[in-house]
């Protein structure tokens, strides 16, 4: 045999030992952490999803977004026009309110008489105005926002709750009409 095939050899031998080693059972130690008891939410929709992890999931300590936004609000609006420059301001009440059974989808009524725009909350404390599918002329159209007051007006735009003081919202919708784009924005304080 020569010395190279005993170095061949030698070195098979040896990787076998070294994988025989490393994949032995490593005995584990003990984990004695608090941490890994505490609840935490496992919901996605929900605003604390995956806080105080890692834990035991346990959903009964979910919040989600439509509980910090529902209510009834005093907004102070604001209307700009294309140049944002203020046009009018005014005051009025609107009020959120849950959709269906989701925890997620929100409706909102004081802009326009009886007529409810939908948005979609997030867990960061933010709405934002749905987009809807319209039919003209046989053909299915997705609109960037929802029809808003008129079938000429089209709304886009988001809530946004403050993180500091739970009666506050900031309002910001664009509307965009047959004459042009003017927007909403301001501030909603709780009722």
């Amino acid at each position: 045999m020569s010395v190279k095939n005993t170095y061949k050899s030698f070195a098979v031998i040896l990787t076998l030992g070294i994988s025989l080693l490393a994949c032995s059972k490593v005995e584990k130690a003990e984990v004695n952490d608090d941490r890994l008891n505490k609840p935490y939410c496992n919901d996605p929709e929900a605003i604390n999803y995956n806080w105080d992890f890692p834990g035991i999931p346990d959903n009964t300590t979910c919040f989600f977004p439509l509980e910090i936004f529902q209510g009834t609000y005093l907004f102070r609006d604001t209307v700009l026009d294309n140049d944002f420059q203020p046009v009018d301001t005014t005051a009025f009440n609107i009020k959120l309110f849950g959709l269906s059974a989701s925890k997620i989808k929100i409706g909102i009524t004081g802009f326009c008489q009886s007529e409810t725009l939908k948005l979609t909350a997030d867990r960061f404390y933010k709405a934002y105005l749905d987009s809807t599918v319209v039919n003209v002329n046989g053909f299915d159209s997705k609109l960037t926002g929802q029809l808003m007051c008129s079938v000429k007006d089209t709304a886009s735009g988001f809530i946004q709750k403050s993180q500091t003081d739970s009666n506050k919202l900031t309002i910001f919708f664009t509307v965009a009409t047959d004459t042009g784009y003017s927007y909403h924005k301001g501030t909603a304080i709780k009722q």
